[in-house]
């Protein structure tokens, strides 16, 4: 039949539908199985992404994994288990590496996801709940919610710690409280100098400058054809090659098949500000954005307008960059969505693992065909069975070459094959 002209048009596939409608089919005598294969996976692609630079899995499959595990959780909170990646941060620096371990002052959290407009409302709504309205608070300081846009950029978080205006340790992200040290690595790259421009008292006598390690397109292409040249190994993805040469024990050189040569950062945020973090020399972010080119710093750019209307942001902001995003000069992979207002982020917090006032909207995950030639069944350290599915040929996607694909469960296999 055809539906009507008053049927509401059908629903887009969303991520994380698709991964409720999953845990609620799934039979609670599976659940703790189930459990412990996803929370595995995660476990096993952070240590290779944020570690070894060499992603197990594609960003989405990745993402899917998590959307999983988050929505059994949700059902069955009884069942969660205490090594539950879910609120984790990143991957705690690998014991094997040789570079210092440094503490953040400040911890340095990531992101929660949105994967569609639905998941974008949910977040505006949220927040507009937990700061009720301006007259709960007494903070004559409080502006009206508006919300501001940035690209999500697809490289490595850092820090930067200035001390009297000079740079006296670059850090990883690492699992949020404790990253490395990889002030040789970055300390001078573009965008991130080891001394401050402008005079004391233009800045805060300890500041902490939160962004992104990543290479620029061009950049990268010029790396990988001089390596090639040379007969050596190429990088798989700009990202990959960043985090690399980030975490080298050595610092870059100006040979141009060094990835470290290539290194740039971008700004995006702030952690520890002394003497007084609570009086901000800025009250808004995008007002921190535009004070940092003063002090040599280079910020990431500001994408549509500050708005509170959610249609807005998404089309000034998401839309237009996923259409355009080839004109950047850098890999993006997202929009990050954050509310302006200063006051209202101290009064929004944050939780383990993110900060309650922003978050990223992903774009569309990218596909390809290959064909499934075998599955195996997987034992992991705890037991739990996992169908994995040997894929020939490999497929490309965000960065990982996809040889093998965990299904989770013999439900995926039925569906895929």
């Amino acid at each position: 039949a055809t539906p009507s002209s008053s049927s509401p048009p059908p629903k887009t596939p969303s991520p994380r539908r698709d991964a409720q409608a999953w845990a609620s089919a799934l039979p609670a005598s599976e659940v703790p199985a189930a459990m412990a294969s996803l929370a595995e996976f995660i476990s096993r692609a952070d240590e290779a992404y944020h570690n070894d630079a060499d992603p197990v899995a594609s960003d989405a499959a990745y993402d899917a994994t998590r959307l999983r595990l988050e929505a059994l959780e949700a059902l069955h909170p009884a069942m969660i288990r205490e090594d539950s990646p879910i609120g984790a941060v990143g991957a705690k620096p690998a014991a094997w590496s040789a570079l210092p371990q440094v503490e953040h002052a400040v911890p340095m959290r990531s992101l929660g996801n949105c994967f569609d407009d639905d998941d974008v409302r949910a977040f505006v709504a949220r927040v507009t709940r937990a700061l009720g309205p301006p007259e709960r608070f007494d903070d004559d300081a409080r502006a009206p919610l508006r919300f501001c846009a940035e690209p999500k950029i697809d490289g490595a978080s850092a820090s930067l710690r200035y001390v009297d205006g000079v740079l006296v340790v670059a850090a990883s992200r690492g699992d949020g409280e404790v990253g490395e040290d990889v002030t040789r690595q970055i300390g001078g790259i573009p965008g991130a100098p080891t001394t401050l421009t402008g005079r004391a008292g233009d800045w805060p006598a300890t500041l902490e400058i939160r962004g992104e390690v990543f290479i620029a397109d061009d950049d990268f292409a010029a790396l990988n054809a001089r390596r090639e040249a040379r007969g050596m190994p190429t990088f798989k993805s700009a990202r990959n090659a960043a985090a690399g040469a980030m975490r080298r024990l050595e610092p870059p050189s100006r040979d141009g098949a060094d990835a470290g040569r290539y290194l740039r950062f971008l700004a995006y945020g702030w952690g520890e500000v002394k003497p007084q973090t609570e009086l901000l020399p800025w009250s808004s972010q995008r007002a921190f954005l535009a004070s940092l080119p003063a002090l040599g710093l280079s910020p990431v750019p500001t994408l549509g307008p500050i708005t509170d209307d959610v249609a807005a942001l998404v089309a000034g902001s998401h839309a237009a960059l996923e259409r355009d995003r080839a004109s950047l000069g850098y890999r993006v992979d997202g929009v990050v969505y954050k509310v302006d207002d200063v006051a209202s982020q101290r009064i929004l917090g944050a939780d383990s693992r993110a900060p309650r006032w922003a978050t990223a909207h992903k774009f569309a995950a990218e596909t390809a065909v290959t064909t499934l030639r075998a599955v195996d069944v997987q034992v992991g350290r705890t037991g739990a069975l996992t169908p994995v599915a040997t894929l020939d040929p490999p497929v490309a996607l965000g960065g990982a070459t996809v040889t093998r694909a965990t299904l989770h469960n013999f439900e995926d296999v039925a569906r895929k094959g």
